[in-house]
C-alpha cells in the first residue's frame, strides 16, 4: 500500500506476479472484511481485531481490555462466528480451489 498525495492509502499489487484479477480479488476480500467487521458488536469487533489483525495473544487481549482470558475466547469465537455468517455469500460466489483457501485461516480458530 502507498500514500497519494491526498493522504489516503491506495491499493497496489503485492508483487508483480499478481495479475489483475488477484489484486482486484483481494481488493473485493478488504472491502467485505471490513465492512463485516463494520457490522460487528463493539465488545466483539475490539476482540477480533486484536487478536486477528494485531496478532495480540489471549492474554494480552485480556489485559488491554480488562477482560478475562475465557471472556476473550468467547467473545473471539463468537465473532469470528458472526463473520463468517456474514462472509458465508461472498465466498460461495467465487469459484473454489479447496474448501478452505478462500477464508482466511483467522476465521478458523486458535
Amino acid at each position: 500500500m502507498g500514500d497519494n498525495e491526498t493522504g489516503r492509502t491506495t491499493l497496489e499489487p503485492r508483487s508483480a506476479r499478481e495479475n489483475p484479477e488477484q489484486f482486484y480479488a483481494r481488493a473485493e476480500l478488504r472491502k467485505k472484511l471490513i465492512e463485516a467487521l463494520g457490522q460487528l458488536d463493539p465488545s466483539l469487533r475490539c476482540v477480533c481485531l486484536l487478536r486477528d489483525v494485531g496478532n495480540l495473544s489471549t492474554e494480552e487481549t485480556a489485559a488491554h481490555l480488562g477482560l478475562t482470558p475465557q471472556a476473550v475466547r468467547t467473545r473471539l469465537f463468537r465473532g469470528r462466528l458472526k463473520l463468517r455468517e456474514r462472509l458465508r455469500g461472498f465466498f460461495n460466489q467465487r469459484p473454489r480451489t479447496s474448501s478452505r483457501a478462500a477464508i482466511p485461516e483467522a476465521a478458523y480458530g486458535d
